[in-house]
């Protein structure tokens, strides 16, 4: 074969593989933006350089269908896939940073639970308005007030002799009352009080017993050092009731006598708070221990026990007589008070 014609082949040999190269190419559109590179055009060959021998590959590849080209066919969508693919990568780092389950890097991994149901929460408690100290005095000393006490008298006197083994005279004292006026730290409460208490003995070997029952009704003036501490002064006239018994063995029966008479106390104390709320104006009622002691008066007595039945008792049976009774003396006074 000479070299024209080894030439010729040369050129059809490559003129075939680059027909076949572009119909391959064909079905594909370049991706968007892609550079579409100029055809290469083959150099003409020079007089002188021998003619190309075929390459071993240039019969299979006229022979190889178009169904099963390299890669450019299937290389120029291939960059929408790796975008889509970069994008899935960001989103995927993404949701590790997010994620309950993804340990964040240098820090523990925290797992969230799901919310668990539960009942609504609790309204906060609200303070009660009587714990609330106002400062002020209010019902501390504007209230309502019963008492209960213990009063002991020590009375010096002929007439009680009889009836009495010390000269002293224990009574039970029950008070109640009122606040009338408040200025300040000043006040005035009116009070009823009622003392009574009973004592034996023994005269002209019979048995004695007596009954004393005083009967008052006081104005107390009062100064409150503090809400919880308050002194006082206190006048309380009244009456005052005794009713004497003497068992006479002789006339087989009882003698009795009782009088009444004028009394008044006169006395100062104090009474402290121990339960309460510190708020002045609280509706709670209140607990107070309270002291006062003084002078209580009263009037004199005839003494002169008459039998109790004058039908048992014998004809022309003499009043028995003692020296007359008058109740009175110093006395001191404890008493547990509430307040309301």
């Amino acid at each position: 074969m000479t070299d024209r014609s080894r030439l010729t082949s040369a050129l059809v040999l490559a003129f075939a593989t680059a027909s076949a190269t572009s119909a391959l190419a064909a079905p594909g559109d370049p991706p968007p933006g892609a550079a579409v590179p100029p055809p290469v055009k083959p150099a003409a060959p020079r007089a002188d350089a021998p003619a190309p021998s075929p390459p071993p590959s240039a019969a299979p590849t006229e022979a190889t269908p178009p169904a099963a080209a390299p890669a450019p066919a299937t290389a120029a969508p291939a960059a929408p896939a790796a975008k889509h693919d970069d994008d899935d990568d960001d989103d995927d780092a993404k949701d590790a940073e997010t994620s309950p389950t993804a340990p964040n890097e240098g820090a523990p991994a925290v797992v969230l639970k799901p919310k668990e149901l539960s009942s609504p929460p609790a309204a906060p408690e609200q303070p009660n308005p009587n714990s609330i100290d106002d400062g002020q005095i209010g019902s501390h000393q504007t209230h309502f007030i019963v008492s209960i006490g213990w009063r002991q008298a020590f009375v010096k006197n002929a007439g009680l002799d009889p009836f009495s083994k010390d000269d002293s005279v224990p009574q039970f004292s029950l008070s109640a009352g009122r606040t009338l006026l408040a200025s300040d730290k000043l006040s005035l409460v009116a009070l009823a009080l009622w003392d009574t208490g009973s004592m034996e003995s023994t005269a002209r070997g019979a048995k004695t017993s007596l009954v004393v029952n005083r009967l008052t009704l006081g104005a107390e003036g009062r100064y409150h050092i503090f809400r919880r501490f308050y002194a006082f002064g206190r006048v309380a006239p009244g009456a005052l009731n005794w009713n004497a018994t003497l068992a006479d063995n002789a006339a087989g029966g009882e003698r009795t006598a009782n009088a009444w008479s004028f009394a008044t106390d006169l006395s100062a104390g104090a009474a402290f708070e121990f339960a309460g709320d510190n708020r002045g104006h609280s509706t709670r009622p209140r607990a107070w221990v309270g002291f006062d002691g003084g002078y209580g008066f009263a009037g004199s007595s005839k003494v002169a026990l008459e039998p109790a039945d004058d039908a048992s008792a014998p004809v022309r049976t003499q009043p028995l007589t003692f020296a007359d009774l008058a109740v009175r003396g110093p006395f001191i006074r404890f008493s547990l008070n509430g307040t309301y």
